[in-house]
């Protein structure tokens, strides 16, 4: 058994070697293929926008959606938005059926066809009931009850969750979900780790799973900075978590390198995994569709 590596150790020099290791821009320039997205019509019928609505309005996900930095297939891919997720448009549709929109504090442009006006409320507000996603969560109860309770898992994808849209902070770990200010959610600039960072908040890789994973004991408030780990450490097995196989991984288990580390949520029909990760500078903390290279080591937190 390997015991978890520290950031900060005895000797200072040897932390930051390690520490520059971890998680930062270099990690997504090795992972161009995660940005290939969802699947998308590679020539769009020329027919009347699908939808078409004012400006500010709610729109819905119908299926996996690629965020593209412009209103071709020709742009670049921001993100995957998930099926049934909300969006906001922000500019009226345009004759070529590309809408304006903005998704996790991202803006860009998605297509229309795999966009609708909701029919029914938000589903995916957390309820009232819901546990806070800075304490632990117990286990589901024994006894016979209509709604079972959150169980860890559940509490740490709401956790994982509570930290989209927050900035990519290389060695950061922290973000506060009822505080969405911009000087709050924070902004990276350049390639890490000479990169800057301004504002509160922010999270690389490693941090945000720590912090996801509530890893070591006590790491819990979302607001204390705490980055006690590098991404490397999760590819061994430790106190915390345990190494298992790609093919038996559930929900809030992660998928670690020596330079990256994502929290798995779920395969899309075409086996590409939803995730959550601190992707890199210019992305910051996002929920996405992603591929997985062969190099990744799947992690299950004790206890879940």
């Amino acid at each position: 058994m390997r015991s978890p590596l520290p950031l900060i150790g005895a000797t200072v020099l040897a932390a930051f070697v390690a520490f520059a290791a971890s998680c930062g821009d270099s990690e997504v320039q090795v992972r161009v293929e995660d940005l290939s997205g969802a699947e998308e019509p590679k020539s769009p019928t020329p027919t009347p926008p699908r939808v078409c609505a004012a400006t500010d309005t709610e729109l819905q996900a119908t299926t996996d959606v690629n965020l593209r930095r412009g209103p071709s297939t020709e742009h670049a891919v921001v993100l995957v938005i998930p099926d049934g997720a909300r969006v906001q448009q922000v500019s009226a549709c345009s004759t070529d059926e590309w809408v304006e929109v903005v998704y996790a504090d991202r803006r860009g442009w998605a297509h229309g066809d795999y966009l609708s006006v909701p029919t029914q409320p938000d589903e995916t507000e957390e309820p009232d009931t819901a546990p806070d996603a800075s304490a632990p969560v117990g286990g589901p109860d024994a006894g016979t009850t209509t709604t079972p309770k959150p169980t860890r898992r559940d509490a740490a994808i709401s956790r994982a969750a509570s930290g989209v849209g927050f900035s990519y902070w290389w060695g950061g770990s922290t973000w506060d979900p009822k505080n969405r200010s911009s000087t709050a959610i924070g902004s990276c600039t350049g390639s890490c780790p000479n990169c800057t960072h301004s504002g509160t908040y922010g999270a690389d890789c490693s941090g945000y799973a720590a912090k996801v994973w509530q890893v070591p004991t006590g790491n819990t408030s979302l607001t204390t900075r705490n980055h006690p780990y590098v991404s490397g450490a999760w590819m061994n097995s430790t106190s915390y978590w345990t190494t298992v196989k790609r093919d038996t991984v559930r929900k809030a288990d992660a998928f670690a390198t020596e330079g990256h580390i994502f929290i798995y949520v779920s395969r899309t029909s075409w086996n590409a995994l939803k995730a959550y990760e601190a992707k890199g500078c210019s992305y910051g903390i996002v929920h996405n569709v992603r591929s997985v290279s062969t190099a990744y080591v799947a992690s299950s937190r004790v206890g879940y």
